[in-house]
């Protein structure tokens, strides 16, 4: 029990001994126990803490399930970053059969009792290499409604012309991971291609570029301004191939199998046409 508590609790033994003294003497001491409780009760409401409201950060690497109303099961992976105090993230959903649906997700509702956020998307699209998912198609328009708990997980509800579901995510503690841009910095290979590609720090950004990636030319670069999480946005062009484009997405950096070994970096890209993941080893 607090001291203010106990304070507060004990208050209520001068009243009953009140009632054993004559009425002058109750007179004056009502005067002194009222003072006493109202400096007790103002002291104590001023040395508790209070929450200040605000948006809280869903930005980090997540895994779960999207489900649709019909049935129908995906595994997914998630990143939400922001860089701003609104709350605003922008977020990708991608599954490994080839779509991703992306956009960008307001934060509109705080609670700072019990540490929720709900995120709304504001115009997240699906996009695929040609799979179905619930009957979507690349262009339709998907819209959430989701809650953020802090670090552990997102639940919500989502919907469409073509079909409604569940979205259910985990925080993953790689997200939390410490990344310097010496992790970065260097040679990979592209595990699908064994491309080969140099990232190198230019001005504020870690550039990258490799001329065997799909038989394109590969550059981009890699944001990564004072990380607070591991997460990064990422620009990427490819240039004089079958599949170029502009794509746009995130990174993050994990080991390879366990913590100390070769590292990776994981990409999650898309394009107006094209989704692409992409996964570098150290060499």
């Amino acid at each position: 029990m607090s001291i203010c508590t106990l304070a507060q609790s004990l208050l209520i033994l001068p009243f009953l001994i009140l009632n054993n003294l004559n009425k002058m003497i109750k007179i004056s001491a009502y005067f002194i126990v009222i003072t006493a409780v109202t400096l007790t009760l103002t002291a104590c409401s001023e040395n508790q803490t209070t929450t200040s409201e605000g948006p809280i950060s869903a930005s980090g690497i997540w895994t779960g399930t999207l489900e649709s109303g019909t049935g129908q099961l995906e595994s997914v992976h998630a990143i939400f970053y922001s860089e701003s105090e609104n709350g605003n993230h922008e977020g990708i959903i991608y599954s490994d059969n080839g779509f991703a649906i992306s956009g960008t997700f307001s934060s509109v509702v705080y609670s700072s009792a019990n540490q929720n956020n709900e995120m709304v998307s504001i115009n997240t699209v699906y996009q695929t290499n040609g799979y179905q998912f619930s009957g979507h198609s690349d262009g339709s328009i998907i819209g959430f409604e989701l809650m953020v708990n802090h670090q552990q997980s997102i639940n919500g509800r989502f919907d469409s012309a073509q079909n409604d579901g569940r979205l259910s995510l985990r925080y993953q503690a790689i997200s939390n991971r410490e990344i310097t841009e010496a992790d970065i910095n260097g040679s990979w290979v592209e595990l699908a291609t064994g491309a080969s590609v140099t990232v190198e720090p230019i001005d504020d950004a870690l550039e990258f570029s490799s001329d065997s990636l799909f038989d394109c030319q590969l550059t981009g670069n890699i944001a990564f301004t004072e990380p607070e999480y591991n997460v990064f946005p990422v620009d990427m062009a490819l240039n004089d191939c079958s599949i170029e484009g502009i794509f746009q997405g995130f990174a993050f950096v994990s080991d390879r199998v366990t913590e100390g070994d070769n590292l990776e970096l994981t990409f999650l890209l898309i394009s107006n046409e094209q989704v692409l993941k992409l996964n570098w080893v150290r060499q």
